[in-house]
């Protein structure tokens, strides 16, 4: 059977591990929470729509809309016995005018859904955990797409720890359904998909950043060292940084450092002292010109 949603599915999936182990090592800026949210909302969303597919289950989508192309269409809808292959088989123009259900009701279906998962899981909380996630997810994706919000409020630590561990269920649920193209373990191509995270509790994004890797590594880089400075934000004090150290630090790793200082300058983690260096000179009229020059020293706070 061909499941026409997966490869759609596996992509944001895929996409939503990796901006979340970003978060995990620290990465907890805007852009990473952001893409984090819209791509495990467009993952959620196709694999429990995929589900509704391989169940024939014809609440996907609105019959009046298949009505409205040809009512012949919506006789063979209601009576087809392979949704995939039904939408598979409509011509392009046809599957534009075809809505498919909203997010909010596919929430409400997914008890039904899960419903042999939830029974042979045993625990009465994992069906919370799945449709608590899902509305979370929801409001968080309709908050970033529609109105205005608060980059440093959106997707607090509580948050990101709850949708976290409800990947870690959810995970189970598509390797119980056989939506992956592997059993048990994933390979080759097939490993970025793969979700076996430990849970998470009482996750702090200042300590994701305080035990980086890249963190530890930079401030080894940086003691002992002078640095001219340019100005006190954090793109600044990256290309600073980089002009200083450029054997360590280039564009194949630059975003990654400016990425590491913007969250170090959210939690105070990097420190400075100044010194400042006034210099004349001569100018082709003879004018004498002053200029003073800002050096500073960094220390990181981990």
């Amino acid at each position: 059977m061909k499941h026409i949603l997966r490869e759609n599915a596996f992509e944001s999936w895929s996409m939503a591990i990796e901006y979340c182990d970003e978060i995990l090592r620290g990465k907890a800026t805007f852009k990473y929470k952001k893409n984090f949210i819209s791509s495990l909302h467009n993952a959620v969303e196709l694999f429990v729509k995929q589900r509704m597919l391989d169940k024939n289950d014809p609440r996907i989508v609105k019959k009046n809309d298949l009505k409205k192309i040809n009512s012949e269409l919506e006789k063979e809808y209601v009576n087809s016995n392979n949704l995939n292959e039904f939408f598979l088989n409509l011509s392009s123009d046809d599957r534009k005018q075809v809505y498919s259900i909203s997010y909010s009701n596919l929430i409400n279906c997914s008890d039904e859904l899960f419903e042999e998962y939830y029974e042979k899981s045993g625990d009465r909380k994992t069906k919370e955990t799945v449709n608590d996630s899902m509305r979370l997810l929801k409001d968080l994706r309709n908050a970033e797409t529609h109105f205005y919000i608060d980059k440093d409020d959106f997707l607090t630590e509580k948050e990101f720890e709850q949708l976290h561990n409800f990947m870690i269920v959810f995970y189970e649920v598509l390797q119980y359904y056989k939506m992956f193209p592997f059993i048990g373990k994933p390979f080759r191509q097939y490993s970025k998909l793969s979700f076996r995270h430990n849970k998470l509790e009482n996750f702090s994004y200042e300590n994701a950043v305080k035990q980086s890797k890249f963190v530890n590594e930079l401030k080894e880089n940086i003691e002992g060292k002078i640095f001219q400075c340019s100005s006190d934000s954090s793109y600044e004090i990256s290309q600073d940084i980089t002009f200083r150290l450029n054997d360590k630090y280039d564009d194949s790793n630059f975003e990654s450092l400016w990425t590491y200082v913007e969250m170090m300058l959210t939690y105070d983690l990097l420190k400075w002292e100044e010194e400042f260096e006034e210099n004349e000179f001569e100018d082709e009229e003879g004018n004498i010109i002053s200029t003073c020059d800002k050096f500073r020293s960094y220390s990181i706070n981990s």
